[in-house]
């Protein structure tokens, strides 16, 4: 039998192809290890739903039966997947989508969401949905990182405490979390996250696994609980760069090998490519605005050398620093520094236009993707928390501490306003982008490399990646570090150049990717 922990999506695809397993047993195997370790075992609570099992074996058994008449669909053809619960999923798969709230729990969704429809398409086995922070930090500024009402917390597979602040404890980031640890723990051979800024990247980073934030707009929205439709976009999670192209390649509805190839030699030749190492604003543990661990600061500095030297031959600007760039997440005007200080979601000019796009968009999503939603509106939503913020799991993790949803309060104030404040950091965005745009294009770069950081915030490196969902962005494992936490780099590209990012990603991979297994996993 396939050692599930350490295979990668590849490595279940080719024993697919090679006979030397079933989907039937796949199935099989991940569901055992969800019901080792999800609740039981270490207790990650990354998978906050299972499908039911009659139905999950019914469909391994006929995907089983058309891959022996010859049928093969795809690249995914009877493999099991998780997809993050903002992922509307058809009611009859038996699978709520309820992006961690307790009143989506029981609303009927008619049909899946455009990605979720392809990946069925394509014969893979939607086994779960994976838990993730409520309503993708929408919700308030004390809710945890990876903490819904309807699952509560996720943990993090390298920690050794799931007390905060307690020695041994590393914070999984999020707002992807489930789909993160859930590849990490070997819950599903891959998994979808969802991204604005930083959702996909960061629990990717935390989790030492290999995560995509593809070109917004590559891949359709429709069906998938909102935070900007400007910015939104799904995204793959695996154990490899081949992993996250042939997800793609589904999740984009190309055609087999339009991505995988880039992946393959002489593409992973790291001195075809162009890099430059962003320095300036980026150290590599960074934490943010959060305070850094002061104890790693040594040995993560050294980390990040280690890996530009292997990647030497295809670094040609070090450093490369973009002049004015901390403008995507520092500088603004007072109005828009207030509005981001008191919702917590982006620092930075995002901070301001989410705050007016969210309202709109996640009404519509309530109105239109469900028959009966309890919830139609923002307000509605406000009332429920107000009536249910004291039971376990129900609207806060701490109901002694009050307006726990001041991000939605303050998205029902602004009431989709463009005002001064939110064409200003329109503007500051646009700037930033050109900035981008002019510096890739004068110094004639396929990527810029930086540190991922640490924490659970890590690097700006996501706020970049946010700019008028422009600049592409990819996470590969290179370390895990003396406290156990898993460190990774990001790779920035340009807009629409999907293909290239992965040919830059499989080339570093080969270098300095690693393919890790937590420790705790292990030992069990």
């Amino acid at each position: 039998m396939l050692n599930l922990l350490h295979a990668s999506l590849q490595e279940v695809v080719t024993a697919l192809k090679e006979g030397n397993v079933t989907s039937v047993d796949l199935v099989k195997g991940y569901l055992e290890q969800i019901q080792r370790h999800n609740l039981q075992g270490l207790s990650l609570r990354a998978v906050s739903q299972t499908a039911p099992y009659e139905k999950v074996i019914s469909a391994a058994r006929r995907l089983d039966a058309e891959r022996a008449a010859g049928n093969v669909r795809s690249l995914l053809h009877g493999v099991p997947i998780l997809l993050k619960d903002c992922i509307g999923t058809q009611s009859n798969l038996g699978l709520a989508t309820t992006g961690g709230l307790i009143p989506l729990k029981n609303a009927t969704m008619p049909s899946n969401s455009v990605v979720a429809e392809r990946m069925l398409n394509a014969g893979a086995i939607i086994i779960g949905k994976a838990n993730m922070t409520v309503m993708n930090f929408m919700y308030g500024p004390s809710i945890p990182q990876a903490w819904s009402p309807v699952f509560g917390q996720t943990v993090s597979p390298y920690a050794s405490s799931r007390q905060p602040g307690q020695p041994g404890y590393l914070d999984p980031s999020g707002s992807s979390t489930g789909s993160a640890v859930g590849v990490a723990a070997a819950f599903a051979a891959a998994a979808l996250g969802v991204e604005a800024c930083g959702s996909i990247i960061c629990p990717a980073r935390e989790a030492g696994v290999y995560g995509y934030k593809p070109t917004s707009g590559l891949l359709p929205q429709k069906g998938i609980m909102p935070v900007s439709p400007r910015l939104d976009t799904a995204g793959p999670m695996g154990k490899s760069t081949w992993d996250i192209a042939a997800m793609l390649e589904i999740l984009s509805n190309a055609p087999e090998g339009f991505y995988t190839r880039h992946t393959a030699t002489p593409n992973d030749n790291i001195g075809k490519y162009r890099l430059g190492v962003a320095r300036k604003f980026f150290p590599p543990w960074s934490n943010m605005s959060l305070p850094a661990n002061e104890d790693i600061k040594e040995e993560v500095e050294e980390v990040f050398a280690k890996t530009v030297a292997k990647l030497a031959a295809g670094i040609k600007l070090d450093p490369a620093d973009i002049q004015g760039i901390q403008a995507a997440w520092s500088e603004g005007q007072d109005q828009e520094k207030q509005d981001a200080e008191d919702a917590r979601i982006t620092e930075g000019p995002n901070g301001r236009l989410f705050l007016t796009e969210y309202l709109g968009a996640i009404e519509r999503f309530f109105q239109d993707d469900f028959v009966d939603s309890p919830i139609q509106t923002v307000t509605d939503l406000i009332e429920w928390n107000s009536a249910h913020p004291a039971s376990h799991h129900e609207a806060f993790p701490d109901p002694s501490i009050p307006a726990q949803d001041t991000i939605l309060r303050k998205t029902v104030e602004i009431n989709g306003r463009m005002d001064k404040a939110y064409h200003q950091a329109a503007e500051s965005l646009a700037a930033i982008k050109g900035k981008i745009d002019l510096f890739f294009r004068d110094n004639h770069l396929d990527a810029m490399l930086l540190p991922g950081g640490t924490g659970s915030e890590g690097s700006y490196g996501v706020e970049l990646a946010a700019v008028d969902g422009y600049p592409i962005l990819a996470t590969i494992p290179v370390a895990i570090l003396s406290n156990n936490e898993p460190f990774s780099v990001y790779l920035l590209g340009q807009r629409d150049t999907d293909g290239k990012l992965l040919e830059v990603m499989a080339a570093c991979e080969k270098l300095v990717g690693i393919h890790p297994v937590p420790m705790h996993l292990r030992r069990l």
